[in-house]
């Protein structure tokens, strides 16, 4: 076994003896020289990360005593941000982004209050801000965690680049979709206008044209016994159409009874094809019956939970004012005023358009019920012409939402500044 292998070996048996709590192993991992209180795994995660995440405060106070960077960064999270082509033969590579946290920030954002202690009685510094912006009261505060948020101290800072690594996202949506938008319109602009006004007539008019001039400019000389050979044929051919048109004539009543019983064993057909659709009608209409009225259903349910939303902000506030806000607090009834406008303005919304984008899975099933896989191809045929039609109109969606969402988390930065310990 190489010296490589080796060590990834005693790493990862060093790891799984932190998330087990195993202080034996990992006193005699460390007392050997095998490994040390700040040795990485192979995703770059610290010790003291990884006792962190097991919650395990006896292991993070032993790393502490064996001198573990009580403030040092560890990654805690990996994905794939994007693909991006590159070399020359047009090869994907992924861009990966990896999540940074100290083991403080990790505690507050996992909500282990006892390890948040530990680590603030042992130095860790609650003002360092993460590389995207993350402190650990706001890694606290988004997750709820509020005896946290109580327990830290109030900090400002790194609202820009928790706008900006939110922002990123949002600006990359923008360009993919943008440079969408750049290739259907200089298809439609340029692509097709230039196939159908320049290469389609250069290649079926002007280039044969030119082609024919040339040959007749190099057989000049031939031209006129061609014509006479051309003649001396169309003369031969015009002595036989009396005989041709005769013997057409001859034919015409076979060929009439033939057509007449083709159209009656078309007819019996179209009859029996007819009547197969009207049989498969009402199984097509129980689909389409069926999906509207889960949406009537759906609909329903939806203005109940908001009305009973309403009533339960109602209550609250019937209930604070009659406590004198003393068992139920502003703060409570602010969450109950944005529980029923979440409930009203989002959540309702939501499920109505879950349920409408469920129309096409049901039109797809009444085609297939009507008309078989002629059926499903039609389908598809409507579902391509529709997917090109809004093609652009999703993609300036796709902007606009992404834009939405980067002016959205720049306001709620600017109320974070107002109240830091705002959850």
């Amino acid at each position: 076994m190489s010296p490589e292998r080796r060590r990834c070996q005693i790493v990862e048996l060093y790891y799984d003896a932190i998330v087990k709590a195993d202080m034996r192993l990992i006193s005699t991992l460390l007392d050997r020289g095998f490994v040390t209180a700040k040795t990485t795994n192979r995703t770059r995660q610290t010790p003291l990360i990884a006792a962190v995440e097991a919650g395990k405060a006896a292991v993070v106070r032993f790393l502490l005593q064996k001198g573990a960077d009580v403030n040092g960064y560890g990654v805690i999270a990996t994905r794939i941000l994007r693909r991006e082509k590159r070399g020359c033969c047009g090869q994907s590579a992924a861009v990966y982004e990896h999540t940074y946290r100290t083991p403080l920030q990790y505690a507050a954002q996992l909500g282990n209050f006892t390890i948040v202690k530990l680590l603030i009685d042992n130095g860790a510094d609650d003002a360092l801000i993460a590389p995207d912006g993350q402190l650990a009261l706001r890694l606290a505060a988004t997750n709820s965690h509020r005896e946290i948020v109580d327990y830290l101290p109030r900090r400002r800072g790194g609202g820009f680049k928790r706008w900006m690594a939110k922002h990123t996202k949002a600006i990359h949506r923008c360009k993919k979709s943008a440079r969408a938008i750049g290739v259907v319109g200089a298809v439609v602009v340029w692509v097709i206008p230039r196939f159908f006004v320049w290469s389609l007539p250069k290649h079926l008019v002007v280039l044969p044209v030119v082609k024919r001039i040339k040959w007749l400019h190099t057989h000049r000389a031939e031209i006129p016994g061609l014509i006479v050979e051309q003649l001396k044929g169309f003369w031969v051919w015009l002595r036989k159409i009396p005989a041709a048109i005769l013997e057409g004539v001859k034919k015409v009543p076979g060929d009439v009874w033939k057509f007449v019983k083709a159209t009656g064993s078309f007819s019996a057909d179209f009859v029996k094809e007819v009547w197969k659709l009207i049989t498969r009608l009402p199984n097509a209409a129980k689909i389409a019956l069926v999906w509207l009225w889960t949406g009537i259903k759906k609909t329903g349910m939806a203005i109940g939970n908001s009305f009973a939303h309403l009533l339960s902000f109602i209550h609250t506030i019937v209930a604070a004012i009659s406590s004198f806000f003393q068992r139920i607090t502003l703060r409570d009834v602010w969450r109950g005023f944005v529980a029923c406008l979440r409930m009203t303005f989002v959540d309702a919304p939501a499920k109505l358009w879950k349920w409408l984008c469920s129309f096409g899975e049901m039109s797809l099933k009444v085609f297939q019920a009507m008309f078989g896989c002629i059926g499903w191809l039609m389908w598809q045929l409507i579902k391509g012409l529709m997917y090109a039609v809004m093609y652009i109109p999703v993609k300036l969606g796709d902007i606009l939402v992404a834009s939405g969402g980067s002016l959205r988390a720049g306001g709620k930065e600017i109320m974070v500044w107002f109240d830091p310990k705002r959850i």
